[in-house]
């Protein structure tokens, strides 16, 4: 029992899941019916709250869940937030 409980105190927590609700667009390019759309989510800690997210081309509400959720979901893929990302997502969205 005291083996378990000091082996979970060593495991670093999960890091916050983005909220959908709170979040600033960083930068968008259009590319036929797709958009790449840079995101900052307030509170969220990995890549700094930046996700790099390829979308069907929408309008971004009040509300955009980075998660690949499936049918209707306008995120279709997500790449990390560098320059390569942004290449990556640029060939994607051409295809």
């Amino acid at each position: 029992m005291g083996l378990i409980k000091l082996f979970s105190d060593s495991i670093d927590p999960a890091p916050p899941n983005p909220d959908p609700n709170q979040f600033k667009v960083l930068k968008i390019e259009t590319h036929g019916q797709y958009q790449i759309v840079e995101v900052r989510y307030h509170g969220c800690t990995t890549f700094n709250g930046r996700k790099l997210l390829l979308m069907r081309l929408t309008e971004i509400g009040k509300t955009l869940d980075p998660h690949l959720l499936g049918d209707g979901h306008p995120v279709i893929a997500r790449f990390e937030p560098n320059k390569i990302g942004w290449e990556m997502a640029r060939r994607s969205a051409q295809q």
